[in-house]
C-alpha cells in the first residue's frame, strides 16, 4: 500500500520530526511504500504532484498544537482529491482535542502512533472495518468512536531507526544553525519515552501520549543507532531530544551505555537534557567520559514560588550545584528561562536574573509562558478566572509576547528577556571559555572545508557584532516593529 505523510510548517528547521520519522519507519517495514512531505521546505503543490502519480490508501499528517488549524485546513482542501484515502491524523494535538479533528479527517490516532498506524493499515488495506483499532476516534452515522488506549510499546528496541532518508531535505536540516556552537553535521535522537515530572506547563499531554511508566532503548540498540548515524551520514554530533536524559534512578542503564560507547569508539560528541536535581558530578564526569560536551537544564526562574507554580520540584540550590558541577569538569550548561507566568512580579522575575548572573551558564534560551491546550496551566488559569490569550490561531513560541495577564507587563517581560539572552557569545566570551575556542574554529573550519565562504564570513562577522546585536534586537521587537511583531497585554486580552 502506498502512504503519503506530511509535515506541516513550523519555524523551526532543524532536525526531522523523529516521531514521524518512527511512523514512517514502521510503514516501510511493514512493506508499504512512503513518501514524506516536509512543508518546512516544500510547497503544497509537491503534494498535489504525488496524489496525481500514486493512489495512497492513507495521507497522514502530524498536528501539534501550533499548526491544528493549518492541518484541518489541508485536510479540507485535499479531501477532494483523495477518493478512497483515508485521511489520517495524529499528534499531541490529535490526542488532547480528537473532536477537534473530525470534520475535516477520517480518524484520529491518538498518543503513541507506530501500532495504531500498523493496525490501522491492515484494517484499510484489507478494506475491513477499522472499529476494533484500538488508539483511535473516528466518526460513524455522525456519532464520535473511541476505542480506547492503544497498548505502548514494551520493547523500544523493536522499532527500526527512524526513516530519516525519508526527508527529502534531511541532508540540509544536519548542517541547520539553530545553535552556533553545533559541530555540524549533527543529528537528533530519542531514545526513551516519557518523563517522571509533572511539570504544570507540560502535562498531563506528555503522560496521554506516552504514558507514566518510562521507557528506555538497550545501551546495545542506542550504540548501535548512533554508528548508523556516523557510518551513512557522517555525523559528528548527536543532541537527544529526551525530556530527561540523565536521572540517578537510571545510573546503571547510563553507565552501561557510557561504558559501550568507549567500548564500540563511537567517538561523537553529544548534549542532552537534565533537570537541577536528576543528576550528580559522578554521572556528569561520566557523560563526560563517553562524548558528553554539555547539558540544557530547564532552569525556568530563580522564584521558589514560580518554580511551585510549575510543580519543578526542584529549588535554585539545586540549580547552582548543577552549574557549579559542570564548570568545574569543564561541561557546559545552558540554562532555559521562562518568564511570565500569572504569579511572578518584579521581584520574582530579578530573583530569576540574580540566579542566572550566578550560574553564568554558556548559553541562555528565553520564553515567555504559553499556555497550551489540556496542561494543567491552561485548568488552572480557568479555574481561577485569569484571561489568557486563546485560539489555536495564536499559539507560537517563536514571536514571543504576553501571553496570561499577570502583573508583569509586555515590555517588562520582554526587558527580563533580552537583559539575560545569550543568542551568540561575543569574542571575549570565547576567549574565556576552553570549550568554546575550540568549537568555534571546528566549526569555522568545517565551514570552510565545505567551501562555504559567505557563511563563514558571516560567522566571523557576528562573533563581533553580537553585543551590538543583542541591542538592537531588543530595540526592534520593543520599539521599532512593536505593531507588527509584538501584541500588547491589553490587546492580546481583550481578543481572548
Amino acid at each position: 500500500m502506498n502512504v503519503l505523510l506530511v509535515y506541516l510548517d513550523m519555524p523551526v528547521k532543524s532536525g526531522i520530526p523523529l516521531s514521524l520519522a518512527y511512523v514512517a519507519a514502521v510503514l516501510r517495514e511493514r512493506g508499504d511504500s512512503v513518501n514524506i512531505v516536509d512543508l518546512r521546505y516544500q510547497k503544497n503543490k509537491e503534494i498535489y504532484n504525488l496524489l496525481s502519480l500514486n493512489k495512497y490508501g492513507i495521507v497522514g499528517v502530524y498536528s501539534s498544537s501550533e499548526v491544528a488549524l493549518d492541518a484541518i485546513n489541508l485536510a479540507k482542501a485535499l479531501k477532494p482529491q483523495l477518493n478512497d484515502s483515508v485521511l489520517v491524523v495524529g499528534g499531541p494535538h490529535a490526542t488532547i482535542d480528537p473532536g477537534f479533528f473530525l470534520d475535516a479527517f477520517d480518524v484520529v490516532v491518538k498518543g503513541e502512533g507506530e501500532k495504531t498506524i500498523l493496525e490501522l493499515a491492515e484494517k484499510i488495506e484489507k478494506k475491513k472495518a477499522f472499529s476494533n483499532v484500538k488508539g483511535i476516534v473516528f466518526k460513524r452515522k455522525n456519532k464520535l468512536i473511541d476505542t480506547g488506549k492503544q497498548d505502548y510499546i514494551k520493547n523500544l528496541d523493536d522499532l527500526p531507526f527512524p526513516a530519516y532518508d525519508l526527508f527529502p531535505n534531511f541532508e540540509e536540516s544536519l548542517i541547520k544553525d539553530t545553535w552556533w556552537a553545533f559541530c555540524h553535521p549533527a543529528c537528533g535522537m530519542l531514545v526513551s519515552r516519557g518523563c517522571p515530572y509533572r511539570c504544570t506547563f507540560c502535562q498531563p499531554t506528555l503522560e496521554m501520549m506516552f504514558g507514566t511508566k518510562i521507557r528506555r532503548m538497550s545501551p546495545k540498540r542506542i550504540v548501535e543507532h548512533m554508528k548508523f548515524l556516523k557510518e551513512k551520514y557522517k555525523i559528528k554530533e548527536i543532541y537527544f531530544h529526551d525530556d530527561l536524559l540523565l536521572h540517578i534512578a537510571w545510573r546503571k542503564w547510563f553507565y552501561e551505555l557510557a561504558d559501550l560507547m568507549i567500548k564500540e569508539k563511537v567517538d561523537l560528541i553529544w548534549t542532552g537534557q537534565v533537570r537541577a536535581n536528576s543528576t550528580d558530578i559522578e554521572m556528569l564526569k561520566k557523560a563526560k567520559s563517553c562524548g558528553c560536551y554539555g547539558v540544557t537544564c530547564g532552569v525556568e526562574s530563580g522564584s521558589e514560588k514560580v518554580l511551585d507554580f510549575y510543580n519543578k520540584q526542584a529549588k535554585p540550590e539545586d540549580v547552582i550545584k548543577l552549574f557549579s558541577d559542570c564548570k568545574k569538569l569543564g561541561l557546559t550548561a545552558t540554562a532555559a528561562i521562562i518568564f511570565g507566568a500569572p504569579v511572578e512580579t518584579i521581584e520574582e522575575a530579578n530573583k530569576t536574573v540574580e540566579l542566572v548572573k550566578k550560574i553564568k551558564p554558556d548559553g541562555v534560551s528565553t520564553n515567555i509562558l504559553t499556555p497550551y491546550p489540556g496542561t494543567y496551566i491552561c485548568t488552572w488559569l480557568e479555574n481561577n478566572n485569569i484571561l489568557y490569550e486563546k485560539g489555536l490561531g495564536k499559539i507560537t513560541r517563536a514571536v514571543q509576547h504576553q501571553k496570561i495577564k499577570g502583573p508583569l507587563s509586555n515590555d517588562q517581560l520582554l526587558d527580563f528577556m533580552y537583559s539575560i539572552e545569550l543568542m551568540a557569545p561575543s569574542l571575549k566570551y570565547i576567549i574565556i571559555r576552553p570549550y568554546y575556542r575550540k568549537v568555534y574554529f571546528r566549526k569555522l573550519w568545517n565551514l570552510i572545508s565545505r567551501k562555504e565562504y559567505k557563511n563563514s564570513f558571516r560567522f566571523i562577522v557576528s562573533t563581533f557584532t553580537q553585543p551590538f546585536m543583542n541591542k538592537i534586537k531588543k530595540y526592534y521587537f520593543k520599539r521599532g516593529n512593536k505593531s507588527k511583531l509584538i501584541v500588547s497585554a491589553k490587546k492580546l486580552i481583550s481578543n481572548s
